[in-house]
């Protein structure tokens, strides 16, 4: 009786092994997936910064006022998605329809 009680123990120990090794894969897996999704948002948002300031530039050249001056850059100025969106935002509000 001890034998299989130590037995049935073994194998519920081995059932539970085999599955924290397996969520253990699925949590590595997800994070890994995760933090390519994160680059992925990270490049769209630098780029949806680039194309706000772009058209902020365009709206400028146009007749609006003057560009804030730029200070000297030793390096380039990380955007965030917030800056992109309000830049988007401010130069979608300067268009206007043409007829």
């Amino acid at each position: 009786e001890l034998e299989a009680t130590l037995a049935s123990r073994t194998d519920e120990l081995d059932r539970r092994e085999k599955k924290q090794k397996r969520e253990a894969e699925r949590q590595e897996q997800t994070a890994e997936r995760l933090d390519r999704h994160a680059e992925d948002l990270t490049e769209r948002e630098r780029a949806l910064a680039r194309l706000g300031q772009s058209l902020l530039s365009r709206r400028s050249e146009n007749g609006a006022a003057e560009p804030e001056p730029q200070p000297v850059a030793h390096k380039p100025r990380e955007s965030s998605f917030s800056d992109g969106i309000a830049a988007l935002s401010a130069a979608a509000k300067s268009i206007r329809p043409r007829d």
